[in-house]
């Protein structure tokens, strides 16, 4: 039976309001992530906005964000870090959400989750 065996990075905590972190698979390599406090706190359970909850929550949560990360159609998947936030993948459990994506050049677009 083959499972994706999906890796994500130790998070990087971006001035106090973002935690970044890539994901790995073989075949499609290294995608760039964040998720916003708000969402850490809601959907992954921190206590509070401190790097040391922050830090608890995404290590506990790790399956949760791997799961989200595995819902996602990143076919057109050029570079750009992908925004997991409260509404989206990260809380999706069925129908459609949109998610957020950021990065390079480009604006802010949305891409729907199925």
């Amino acid at each position: 039976m083959n499972h994706p065996t999906v890796r994500i990075t130790a998070p990087i905590l971006s001035g106090g309001s973002m935690v970044c972190f890539t994901a790995y698979e073989f075949g499609w390599g290294y995608r760039a992530f964040s998720i916003s406090y708000e969402a850490i706190c809601e959907w992954l359970g921190a206590r509070d906005t401190t790097d040391q909850q922050i830090r608890l929550a995404f290590q506990l949560g790790k399956r949760q964000i791997i799961d989200a990360v595995l819902r996602l159609d990143l076919s057109s998947y050029h570079g750009q870090r992908i925004v997991l936030s409260p509404g989206t993948a990260l809380c999706a459990t069925e129908g459609v959400t949109k998610l957020s994506i950021t990065g390079g050049e480009a604006p802010e677009k949305a891409i729907e989750v199925a």
